[in-house]
């Protein structure tokens, strides 16, 4: 009996051992999980910096790239635009100076033609019809008649028609218009003015077909009624109306409503090039 409390002892004691160990071992191994756990994350973690690092210096790498090649290709095409916008508007600015000069031919030319002519038919406008009819009859204005006939056939009354159809793809198709019935009207005067077509044909200058004619694409319904109606004053109002529609005609011309729309509205489309060109410049840059 007495070596039963040894043995009791003892068991307790190895027990107490068996168990001490174990647990030393179960900290210790836990001890090395948890430490290469950490340093395994620890390596991770260093890696997908370093990795993360290598990726963000390249995309800045390429992104650097990529603006420099968009700003290289954008002034390229930038520059091409402007050589062009450039050419266009020096093209533009000749074309406008070749108009001009058109017009101021074909204004000189409408002043020559009544310098020349008008001197020796402007009996008609302070004469009735009547008048005139007999008066050229009796031959007391034939003077007058042939001299401007005479003008007529001379070469700077030729020239001066000539120098506006050199200049006729500068006009516009109503200042040309104009000048041509300027032209076409005050000859034709001259010629059935003359006494032997006066005493063959028996009618009065105004109301003679080829006149009318010429007029209606000149005046509308309502100032064709008011020339035919002139007993007198007929030449100056034809001048007049002739000199006013030019004049205003002239003005829409070179403002641009006389131009057609291709080249104008080639002026914004290269404004609108540029801007477009611009914000798409800002915008890949912001995405980039």
């Amino acid at each position: 009996n007495e070596m039963y409390p040894n043995n009791n002892s003892f068991a307790l004691s190895i027990s107490i051992t068996v168990i001490t160990s174990t647990c030393l071992i179960a900290i210790f191994f836990w001890l090395v999980k948890s430490w290469v756990k950490t340093r395994l994350l620890n390596d991770i973690s260093f890696e997908s910096n370093k990795q993360l690092e290598e990726y963000k210096s390249k995309l800045s790498n390429e992104r650097e790239r990529g603006i420099s090649e968009f700003n290289s290709l954008f002034e390229q095409h930038q520059s091409t635009l402007g050589i062009f916008s450039d050419s266009f508007f020096i093209g533009q600015k000749l074309a406008h100076q070749r108009r001009l000069d058109a017009i101021d031919e074909a204004w000189k030319g409408i002043c020559a033609i009544k310098l020349a002519l008008d001197p020796h038919i402007f009996f008609v406008d302070y004469l009735t019809e009547g008048e005139v009819q007999e008066r050229c009859l009796k031959g007391k204005h034939r003077a007058d008649l042939e001299q401007a006939q005479y003008l007529m056939a001379e070469p700077d009354f030729g020239n001066t028609v000539k120098n506006v159809e050199n200049r006729r793809p500068f006009l516009n198709d109503s200042l040309w218009i104009l000048f041509y019935l300027h032209y076409s009207i005050k000859c034709r005067i001259v010629f059935i003015l003359n006494p032997t077509f006066i005493s063959k044909h028996q009618k009065n200058w105004k109301s003679d077909p080829g006149i009318k004619q010429l007029l209606v694409h000149l005046f509308d319904k309502k100032e064709l009624d008011e020339f035919l109606q002139k007993e007198v004053g007929a030449i100056q109002f034809l001048n007049s109306t002739i000199e006013v529609k030019f004049l205003k005609e002239a003005r829409n011309f070179i403002s641009g409503k006389g131009v057609k729309g291709e080249i104008l509205d080639a002026v914004p489309e290269i404004k609108e090039a540029l801007q477009k060109m611009d914000i798409e410049k800002n915008r890949s840059e912001h995405n980039l």
